[in-house]
């Protein structure tokens, strides 16, 4: 694309209304509160914002000196430079806001090039790790970058829709692929300019502008976002004017629906109400978006826009195919107009770990369009040293749901676990524990000495929320001991903490202002003294309680009966146990339960969730995750009191859960019977 091209665009935004640079960089740069500390030491949202923006001023301007020094001048220094592109261009190069924190940027990020040259990986290593999951910047190594450049097709227009500092498209054009057939997008302009400078720099520098096509575009809200925010329409625009791509290739952003900025959220939640990968409506919609992935929109907006039988070749998640909820329609092979298309293959690359820092595990996914879904799909673990284990397959975990998530095997090993038709257990229903709604550091408590009916207690700061250490006394009515994820063993619980829990006796509600000061006015004063944090917590102002002091997701099935528990983030190494009713300790929510009147069907429960058998099917189907949709997506026998192996696991988990002699091997043989294979 020649010099004119390239400008046609900014020439549009000169004669349009004209919208402020720091207006886009605090809709793409959203600060939440560890954020601010990291980058303030302070909570002064203005301040941090301001701070970040010259930071990144810092950044470009590091980049500016590169560009210089390498000999771009005239229209390839502007190009490079992304003082073509309207807002995008304000946003770095607008007025320069706190030029002392600007300086030290610029310095920083040239001492970190100077270590290996790489400019993508200077910048990951000057942003602060927890800023760079929430925006989703994390950059994919470059021998996962040329595996998967291998892998594609060499003829047709590829494009990276998010092509970050543009690795894919450098990969792709030292395997020979023709400039003119390449393009790349990303909402981060700082990564347009990253990627324009490498490609430039791939090419041999040349003294015009490359035919690459590297523009600030959004592939998510894009081309027909009606929805999209002032500060957008031009990125939304950028990706109308691009090319259909016959391959579509790279590392889309892994960012979470409450990592969004307010009003990209809603934009995106407008753009998927009428997709297929929406889940929810309305509020529900906007809170979560049924736990959709920026991630998942991206695969979804690929397979619509490919041409016909096309392929793609994304970087994702590992729970894209794990998780229970969130990209289950994705999993389905079917798009939004009805576009069908096939995962051929994944790399797990769970062994290599290309993402350091990063909780989530990560696979390649490489799909055909235009071709019906169909199973298994060959599932094969890869390293970095270019090794391979041999290969498992995936299947669906549920044969009758296709948005099931899908288990993988070796396929010599016999197969998945399979139950007789109307014998799985669909009824039952998971919970979280108790949430706090933020305020982990004032209700969640130690007891440092019991006196007369009454607790000294203290509290206990998290990370994410330092508060004071407090101490003081409170009435033993409203503390309970508390149950963590860590303090789960099979068979078995040990409440390492305390939780002030001022609720009802059946725990639905708080009790009000008035009962709470006359029945227990030291624990009134204790919650008292934070009145102000709690009063400011997100779910206070989301749900609009009658106190601002009341607990979320708690209920009758929190105490007061069975309760089988496990922790949240177990699923390669599931255990459970069982809370009777009597027993006062409450789960938090990273612990997960289930509430059963009677004894019986909480020990069948417990014993399927601690037999191998179960245990190596969860493993399989969702790497750490073990949420409440964990009983969803396992095939579980529903229980049965008149059946004779079922009275005789029951006997055999009271026996294990009292700390008798029982035999877990002999339980294991039992629960396994249990299921065809």
């Amino acid at each position: 694309m020649g010099d004119r091209a390239q400008y046609r665009q900014g020439e549009l935004l000169k004669s349009a209304e004209p919208v402020d640079g720091a207006m886009l960089h605090r809709l793409l740069f959203p600060i939440g509160p560890r954020q601010r500390a990291a980058i303030t030491g302070s909570a002064d949202s203005g301040t941090a914002e301001t701070m970040l923006r010259a930071f990144h001023r810092g950044i470009a301007e590091a980049l500016e000196e590169m560009v210089r020094a390498a000999g771009a001048t005239g229209a390839v220094a502007e190009w490079l430079l992304l003082k073509d592109a309207g807002v995008a261009t304000d946003m770095l190069w607008g007025s320069r806001a706190e030029p002392a924190v600007s300086e030290p940027a610029r310095n920083s990020f040239t001492r970190e090039i100077a270590r290996d040259g790489d400019i993508g990986d200077s910048y990951c290593r000057s942003v602060t790790p927890d800023l760079r999951h929430r925006l989703g910047e994390h950059y994919t190594p470059g021998w996962l970058v040329r595996r998967i450049a291998s892998q594609v097709p060499e003829r047709g227009v590829a494009a990276d829709p998010a092509c970050g500092d543009g690795r894919f498209l450098v990969a792709l054009l030292e395997r020979g692929r023709r400039p003119e057939e390449l393009w790349g997008a990303d909402l981060n302009p700082l990564a347009v300019m990253m990627a324009r400078i490498n490609v430039w720099r791939a090419l041999g520098r040349p003294g015009v502008i490359p035919p690459v096509s590297i523009v600030w575009g959004d592939f998510a809200l894009g081309p027909d976002a009606a929805e999209a925010p002032p500060c957008m329409s031009a990125a939304v625009a950028n990706i109308a004017d691009v090319p259909q791509a016959s391959v579509y290739i790279g590392n889309p952003p892994w960012v979470t629906w409450r990592n969004l900025s307010d009003d990209y959220r809603d934009a995106v939640a407008a753009r998927m109400a009428g997709s297929r990968l929406n889940h929810a409506r309305g509020w529900a919609a906007r809170i979560s978006a049924g736990q959709t992935d920026m991630a998942h929109i991206f695969v979804h907006e690929a397979v619509e826009r490919l041409a016909p039988e096309g392929q793609i070749a994304f970087v994702l998640p590992r729970s894209t195919f794990k998780a229970p909820v969130g990209p289950g329609r994705l999993r389905e092979g079917v798009s939004t107009a009805g576009r069908k298309y096939r995962f051929t293959r994944i790399w797990d690359c769970a062994d290599s770990d290309p993402f350091t820092g990063v909780r989530m595990d990560a696979v390649v996914a490489f799909i055909d369009a235009d071709q019906p879904h169909g199973f298994p799909v060959e599932w094969t673990a890869i390293s970095a040293d270019g090794s391979t284990r041999p290969p498992t397959v995936a299947t669906l975990s549920d044969p009758d749901d296709p948005a099931s998530p899908w288990l993988t095997s070796d396929p010599s090993a016999g197969g998945l676990l399979r139950l007789a038709p109307g014998r799985r257990w669909t009824e039952l229903r998971a919970r979280g524990g108790v949430n706090t709604g933020g305020g982990n550091s004032v209700f969640h408590v130690d007891v440092v000495e019991e006196h007369d009916g009454n607790l000294t207690i203290r509290n206990v700061p998290s990370r994410r929320s330092p508060l004071e250490v407090f101490t003081a006394e409170v009435e033993a009515t409203y503390v309970r001991p508390l149950l963590r994820g860590h303090d789960v063993r099979a068979w078995k619980t040990a409440p390492s903490g305390h939780i002030v829990l001022p609720h009802d006796g059946d725990l639905r509600k708080a009790v009000n202002e008035a009962r709470l000061l006359r029945e227990a006015p030291l624990t009134y004063a204790y919650l008292a003294h934070f009145k102000e944090v709690l009063a400011a917590r997100k779910e206070v102002a989301r749900w609009n309680p009658e106190t601002w002091y009341t607990l979320f997701r708690i209920g009758p099935y929190t105490g007061g009966c069975w309760r089988v528990v496990w922790p949240h983030s177990a699923n390669r190494n599931l255990r459970a146990a069982i809370l009777a009713p009597d027993d006062p300790t409450v789960p938090d929510q990273k612990v997960v339960l289930v509430p059963f009147d009677s004894q019986g069907p909480a020990l069948f429960l417990c014993a399927l969730l601690n037999s191998s058998v179960v245990r190596r099917s969860a493993a399989a189907s969702a790497g750490i995750d073990a949420s409440p949709n964990l009983v969803r997506r396992l095939i579980l026998p529903r229980y049965e009191s008149n059946d004779v192996r079922h009275r005789l696991i029951t006997a055999l988990a009271a026996s294990l859960l009292d700390g008798s002699t029982a035999d877990q091997g002999e339980l294991d043989e039992a629960v396994a019977a249990l299921f065809t294979r």
